[in-house]
């Protein structure tokens, strides 16, 4: 009998189990709000933006390059200068980011490579002073090497 007992309270308890789960209940009411978080930098934008573009003829045949540059100078003093010299189906462009202490900054200053002719490797040099931009070609090994072109620029404030 004893075992008999034992048995049927094995059987009751494995047969009282978890059941199935049913629906989610509803919703409960929202929190309460949260603490103020801490202050977000005010964050770096953009003061002033200059854009020049221009044309240098090196031959005097009215074939030559398009040259941009263009000067982003941040809140901070920092600056991003960019520049692009183009001709024929060719064209390259370089991107400088300069802090404030540097004086790259003030003048956003920029280099990118670009050769004009053989035989030697040139590369033109840019920079901003007030309303232009001037592209130095660098080449010591070129007839063209110093040649200097005055671009306009134009600024705005975001």
């Amino acid at each position: 009998m004893r075992g008999m007992i034992l048995a049927v309270a094995v059987v009751v308890l494995t047969a009282c189990g978890p059941g199935e789960e049913g629906p989610a209940g509803p919703a409960g009411p929202p929190g309460p709000q949260g603490p103020q978080g801490p202050a977000g930098a005010g964050g770096v934008r953009i003061q002033q933006m200059q854009t020049c573009s221009g044309f240098a003829d090196l031959s005097g045949s009215g074939n030559g390059y398009n040259l941009a540059h263009e000067r982003y100078t941040f809140s901070d003093g920092s600056a991003l200068a960019t520049c692009e010299v183009a001709g024929g189906v060719l064209q390259t462009s370089s991107t400088q980011f300069y802090a404030a202490s540097q004086v790259g900054a003030a003048v956003g200053g920029c280099l990118t490579v670009f050769d004009v002719d053989t035989g030697s490797s040139g590369h033109w040099e840019f920079e901003m002073r007030g309303t232009t931009s001037t592209a130095k070609y660098v080449d010591p090994g070129s007839a063209q090497n110093g040649r200097t072109f005055s671009i306009p620029c134009t600024a705005r404030t975001p």
